[in-house]
């Protein structure tokens, strides 16, 4: 090997190194994304599970079951639609100028409603 190609080869490995760092760099950012995510998405099926332990859902459905089917019904609707948002949907014009609780996801109003601002 000559010097001419070691000296080549020693620049294409430091190009790869620094395109590696920068890959981490990208990589980290990334993953502090998605934990934080996460972590907020875990916090509200943590208050979701001890607000429907609050609650006798078998009786309520028995003497209401129009009323709990819509309200699962909303909120699973309001769950998927909180995942397609943070797959990359883009919001509608609706989440963005949502302004009243009854308007929002309340799900992840954080999230689908920038601009709403509870009260």
């Amino acid at each position: 090997m000559n010097a001419a190609t070691a000296e080549l080869a020693q620049e294409q490995s430091e190009k790869a190194l620094v395109a590696l760092k920068k890959d981490m760099v990208e990589v980290r950012a990334q993953y502090t994304a998605v934990s934080k995510s996460f972590d907020i998405a875990k916090k509200r099926v943590d208050a979701l599970s001890e607000k429907l332990s609050e609650h006798e859902l078998g009786d309520l459905a028995q003497a209401k079951p129009k009323l709990i089917e819509k309200i699962v019904d909303k909120g699973t609707k309001d769950v998927l639609r909180c995942y397609e948002i943070l797959s990359g949907s883009a919001l509608t014009e609706d989440e963005l100028n949502a302004t009243k609780k009854s308007k929002t996801n309340t799900s992840c109003p954080d999230i689908a409603n920038p601009n709403y601002i509870p009260k």
